[in-house]
């Protein structure tokens, strides 16, 4: 399955979910940002710095 499949098939998805649905993927979007940037150690996404990140 490529990513355009997959891409097609979340935006499928959302629409049969409706604004509820999209609200609440949204939301558990920003919890997951918000976890991953603090595990860097930073207190908010505006607080990130380079020296915190390293590429895969």
């Amino acid at each position: 399955m490529g990513r355009n499949t997959l891409a097609r098939a979340s935006r499928r998805r959302l629409l049969q979910l409706g604004q509820p649905g999209v609200e609440r993927v949204l939301g558990l979007l920003r919890g997951e940002r918000r976890a991953a940037v603090m595990q860097v150690g930073a207190p908010s996404l505006k607080d990130l710095a380079p020296g915190m990140v390293r590429r895969a």
